[in-house]
């Protein structure tokens, strides 16, 4: 299994580290564990929170890209992520994108995910309006008005991937 995966020609394409590590979290508020799971990799981080801030982006969770990026570069994000519950009500909806790094922290491709107690895919693809160097790039869920813990699977970010028909 490890062979295949290893040989799996989206890989060539990733241009940032697919582990639960590549993570950091900041905001008060938050711990972090590595933890087993049923996504890619068998780890996920898992982020305890301690209530719900006062905005979305006072707790997050980022991951760092590490390629470039080019104007016009197809980009896509994967990952797996759920809230850390047995109750199959619980809902969150929290903030997604590639950012900037740096203030404003304008966002390449952005949109949001519902969690829920089930680990679920989150997907988020667009076209590069811009270019931006190895290192400038951040992946970032907003996670400050969660409440609750969650589990985040390590990030796939793919430049110019297309799937074998």
């Amino acid at each position: 299994v490890a062979a295949a995966r290893s040989s799996d020609p989206a890989l060539d394409h990733l241009i940032n580290v697919n582990k639960a590590s590549a993570w950091s979290v900041y905001g008060d508020g938050s711990s972090t564990q590595q933890v087993a799971c049923e996504a890619a990799g068998k780890a996920c981080l898992r982020v305890g929170l301690s209530g719900k801030r006062a905005n979305p982006w006072d707790i997050g969770a980022i991951a760092p890209i590490t390629g470039d990026i080019r104007k016009g570069d197809k980009l896509q994000v994967l990952m797996w992520v759920r809230l850390d519950t047995d109750d199959a009500k619980a809902r969150a909806q929290v903030p997604v994108a590639l950012q900037i790094g740096a203030p404003p922290y304008t966002a390449l491709l952005s949109g949001s995910a519902v969690l829920t107690s089930q680990l679920e895919p989150v997907v988020l693809s667009g076209t590069a309006q811009v270019d931006q160097p190895a290192g400038t790039v951040n992946l970032s869920v907003q996670i400050g008005q969660v409440g609750q813990p969650l589990l985040l699977s390590a990030p796939f970010v793919l430049r110019n991937y297309t799937p074998a028909k």
